[in-house]
């Protein structure tokens, strides 16, 4: 598998721990406003993880090896674009449309600055469009799920400080969802 935009193993050192090349860069802050340039180049390196890994035996089954947490907060920027991604300890086989709704989520803050859908609708066309072939519908629709699947499964196990993060993102998408969905779909010009 050849995939440019991820650390080399260099094997593990003598206490067991796997060593890895260093990729020189910086980590922007998880709610950085990010520029046009830097979603498309986003969403083309994970075009390229998920092209590299689509044939590889480790998906199995699946339709590639996902990141898992393909977030800005998960790749190494230089320039003011992403050139790389780390931290793979959530990468296994699934569906390109996980990484493309986590990614897009990461990198447009849907729902957690409480800004009104309009500001976000570019971004997630872009990134979708840049990556050629994400659904920006679903990719919303995904991103939503998960929001109220994390609320429900948190408040279900009575870990109520982490189910209050969640909160005010459900209450966003029961205020947002029918006219964020209008917006992605009606909104044809993203350049």
């Amino acid at each position: 598998m050849e995939f440019e935009g991820s650390p080399t193993s260099l094997g593990f050192d003598q206490s067991g721990h796997h060593l890895l090349t260093f990729i020189p860069g910086n980590v922007p802050h998880r709610r950085h406003a990010f520029s046009d340039e830097a979603v498309i180049k986003a969403a083309e390196l994970l075009r390229r993880l998920h092209d590299a890994t689509a044939r590889c035996k480790l998906k199995a089954s699946d339709e590639v090896v996902i990141h898992g947490d393909p977030g800005p907060h998960n790749m190494v920027f230089r320039e003011g674009v992403p050139v790389a991604l780390i931290d793979w300890d959530a990468a296994k086989p699934g569906r390109r449309l996980q990484d493309i709704s986590d990614a897009v989520w990461g990198f447009t803050n849907l729902a957690c600055d409480g800004q009104h859908p309009r500001k976000h609708v570019r971004h997630i066309r872009l990134f979708c469009s840049a990556y050629g072939g994400g659904d920006p519908i679903a990719a919303v629709l995904l991103i939503e799920q998960d929001v109220r699947s994390a609320l429900a499964k948190h408040t279900a196990a009575g870990r109520l400080t982490p189910a209050s993060v969640f909160v005010p993102l459900v209450r966003w998408f029961d205020t947002y969802r029918t006219e964020l969905l209008e917006l992605v779909t009606a909104s044809h010009d993203i350049h």
